[in-house]
């Protein structure tokens, strides 16, 4: 989860890397796409493109509150039991150690034990003090467990029990919950967190290179190129970091992404013909990004080789996990 401030700075970073330069959303329909989403950036992206492209539909510049409501109403409906609380505990919370540090795992361990030391529902009394406890619990298996893994699955599953027990004898949500995070802070001591950093970089790529797909189906063959390279370069660094070559210079500045590559390949991460393969796609992104021709009419040449790249990049990505 990402604070407001850095949000919209998020936000932004992304449409100019998709080529455009002005504001493509009305201030009222960003706050209501903030409030839908908690800070979720991967549910926000996906509203936002939705709502992008029911405005391209429309013909419109600028995306309104009236069509973010539409597209946020036909939307699943969040399976949260307690948004309020659940927003509270993800935006006080730190950044997650995975995405912001390198998986730190002594960090993490200090977050989750902080985290388990903090009183339950059951001990402060009232369903109220059962909800908050477990959005806390629930927020710290977030930071550590991205979608599809066995503990989030059963995370979600935990944070939809009743905070009364009634007389199905299932246990408190944030009993559940706390059980949970004592078997994650057992794997993570024993140096499984890799995994789940490795599963939240796909998760990323994933969504950028939907975005890509997207974009191209639809007629905007630039900035579908220019976001498939952005994807296949953060997964460049990441392998950099992996295999000690490093996204660096000595210097302290980046290293050029053909740098990176020849450098993964001397390294072993890869052979020469994956060098190769991506080398072109390194140059197509480059004539995308700087206006070259080929992207629109009459030269529609390039367009041939986008969809080949944003399939190739997808399977260099899970072939090859950083």
């Amino acid at each position: 989860m990402i604070r407001g401030d850095r949000r919209g700075a998020v936000r932004r970073m992304r449409v100019e890397r998709a080529g455009c330069t002005r504001e493509v959303f009305a201030s009222d329909a960003i706050v209501l796409l903030n409030e839908a989403t908690v800070g979720a950036m991967r549910d926000l992206d996906r509203l936002a493109a939705a709502a992008l492209r029911e405005t391209a539909r429309k013909k419109r510049k600028l995306a309104e509150r009236d069509v973010v409501s539409r597209v946020i109403d036909s939307a699943p409906a969040p399976r949260l039991f307690c948004v309020e609380l659940l927003s509270e505990a993800l935006n006080s919370s730190a950044e997650p150690p995975g995405v912001s540090s390198g998986m730190d795992i002594a960090g993490a361990l200090v977050d989750i034990e902080s985290v388990m030391k903090k009183p339950s529902g059951i001990d402060t009394g009232g369903s109220s003090a059962v909800i908050a406890a477990a959005a806390r619990f629930y927020a710290c298996v977030c930071r550590y467990c991205p979608p599809g893994t066995p503990y989030r699955k059963q995370a979600d599953r935990f944070v939809e029990l009743p905070a009364r027990r009634g007389n199905s004898g299932n246990p408190f949500p944030d009993q559940a919950l706390y059980g949970l995070l004592a078997a994650l802070k057992e794997d993570v001591a024993s140096g499984k967190l890799t995994t789940f950093e490795e599963l939240v970089h796909a998760e990323v790529y994933s969504d950028l290179l939907a975005q890509a797909d997207t974009l191209q189906r639809e007629g905007y063959h630039r900035a579908a190129t220019v976001v498939s390279g952005a994807a296949l370069e953060e997964h460049l660094k990441k392998l950099a970091t992996k295999h000690g070559t490093g996204p660096m210079q000595s210097s302290g500045s980046p290293k050029k992404a053909s740098t990176m590559n020849n450098e993964l390949k001397g390294a072993g991460a890869y052979n020469e013909a994956q060098r190769a393969t991506v080398e072109g796609w390194q140059k197509l992104r480059n004539d995308a990004a700087h206006g070259d021709p080929g992207f629109e009419p009459p030269d529609n040449r390039l367009v041939r080789n986008i969809t080949p790249m944003i399939i190739g990049v997808r399977g260099f990505i899970a072939a090859l996990p950083a």
